[in-house]
């Protein structure tokens, strides 16, 4: 039994929070210089006694060490059987980002129970099968764990020449630079877990059939060179990518040996809001024809559902596994207000008519297609990681806001809006990336179309990013 230990009163476990999706608890502990020491000689040493590892850092307070090692919780672990200290897998992970920020190169940094070669690592790996085992006679070439990856010409020939398949998987950045279609589609069996993937253009058809499970994919022009992802923004990734992983892993641990059950649960509409909560599941949200509100679907074990009357409106909570999908079907017209908060979760909605529109997800995928009504509405988001898309449709007046906030994290968002809006765009950004594209053009804060302030409809968008990375999408629809 693995465990850390050490005097003093308890801190928040860094495993624990990272297993929430607070991304902040992994930056704040490698915040301080002496916990990226003590990250840096356990990787570089293995394993370590508690007087080594002082000795290793050049500390000799007792009392100040054994502060800053109980911050590194979740990213450290004790032996007790043997008293050594060595990194857990997310420390691991967090080395290789640290050695991202300072060098540009990922270090393939492995416990001795994982120092297999990338070519017998799906032994390691059984989880995804189908995908896993190809179709024919070629083994596969596993490529994955890794904060970056830049896919060449020459890893597709020596997969071929040893008669194999390559799977990309659990990358947090993937660069594929240019290499013939045929060659690719021969020797590349799948790209899976994927937080971000730069492309060739012309490579866009056979790639868009080999992808599971990525988040966000941007076709270069190969005439204007490869891209060359921003050192932070690659943190970013991997990080965010360390925190889905860690989610998804115990939501799958939730459904193991359960059997497959029928859910049906009815609710009485309250009060003009719905306060939606999702972890862990997948969630269909559509409007239905009757006057209560009903929740369908089969899961893996009997998920949590709970619903509670509010002073405004509705609170439902549900928590399920990997395997819970359901479907919230809502009566006409209502809720008039939608706050949702979502994690390890994917949430589709369409067709809702809302005023209000409030979204909190992290280690999410998220599709929201609203018509927004009345005077002056507003949508107020703050993503941990994720995909979202808002449909302004409707005949709503004034001017709409929508709020993207952003804390060490990595989103996108995609506004589609009707042709006569006008927009503006705010940013607040520290230490953070942001592309704004408005109609395929990029734009920066402080940007306002002409027009603006007369406009019947108008679009604020305000971007606030610290240590993130934000892609932000405007488009208009046509007549």
């Amino acid at each position: 039994m693995l465990s850390l230990k050490t005097e003093g009163s308890p801190l928040p476990d860094a495993r624990e929070s990272i297993e929430n999706g607070d991304i902040d608890a992994v930056l704040q502990a490698l915040g301080h210089p002496l916990r990226r020491r003590i990250v840096e000689a356990l990787a570089e040493s293995g394993e370590m006694s508690y007087a080594e590892l002082m000795r290793r850092v050049g500390i000799d307070d007792s009392g100040t060490f054994a502060f800053h090692l109980r911050r590194l919780r979740g990213l450290v672990e004790k032996d007790e059987k043997r008293g050594v200290y060595r990194l857990t897998q997310l420390g691991l992970r967090a080395y290789q980002a640290l050695q991202l920020v300072k060098t540009g190169v990922a270090e393939d940094v492995r416990t001795n129970e994982s120092r297999a070669t990338d070519e017998h690592a799906e032994s390691r790996r059984p989880s995804r099968e189908e995908i896993r085992r190809p179709h024919g006679k070629k083994a596969l070439w596993v490529i994955s764990d890794r904060t970056s990856f830049r896919l060449t010409r020459e890893h597709l020939e020596r997969a071929l020449r040893r008669g194999k398949k390559i799977l990309l998987t659990d990358i947090a950045t993937l660069v594929v630079e240019p290499v013939p279609e045929e060659l690719f589609e021969e020797a590349v069996h799948a790209v899976v877990d994927v937080a971000r993937v730069y492309a060739p253009e012309y490579l866009r058809a056979v790639l868009d059939e080999k992808m599971h499970d990525v988040l966000t994919v941007k076709y270069y022009d190969p005439s204007e060179g490869v891209p060359q992802p921003g050192l932070l923004e690659t943190l970013i990734e991997a990080l965010s990518s360390l925190i889905s992983k860690a989610v998804e892993a115990a939501a799958i641990a939730r459904g193991m040996g359960k059997q497959p059950v029928e859910v049906d649960r009815v609710f009485s509409q309250h009060g003009e809001e719905l306060r939606l909560r999702t972890e862990a599941c997948s969630l269909r949200v559509l409007p239905g024809n009757s006057s209560v509100i009903r929740l369908h679907g089969r899961s893996r074990g009997e998920p949590f559902v709970e619903a509670i009357e509010a002073e405004n409106g509705l609170a439902v909570s549900i928590r399920g596994s990997r395997e819970t999908k359901l479907q919230l079907d809502l009566p006409p017209k209502w809720p008039r207000r939608l706050a949702l908060e979502a994690r390890a979760a994917g949430v589709k909605a369409t067709d809702l008519e809302l005023e209000k529109l409030s979204i909190k997800a992290s280690a999410s995928a998220l599709m929201i297609a609203a018509r927004l009504v009345g005077d002056n509405p507003a949508a107020d988001i703050a993503c941990s990681t994720g995909a979202l898309q808002i449909d302004f449709k409707g005949d709503w007046r004034g001017e709409a806001l929508v709020s993207l906030r952003l804390g060490a994290s990595s989103a996108k968002l995609e506004l589609v809006v009707p042709r006569d809006v006008r927009v503006a765009v705010e940013t607040q950004l520290s230490a953070s990336s942001a592309s704004i594209m408005v109609d395929g053009k990029r734009v920066h804060g402080g940007f306002q179309e002409p027009g603006y302030e007369e406009a019947k409809q108008k679009l604020r968008i305000i971007v606030e990013g610290t240590a993130s990375s934000a892609k932000v999408n405007i488009r208009r629809l046509e007549d």
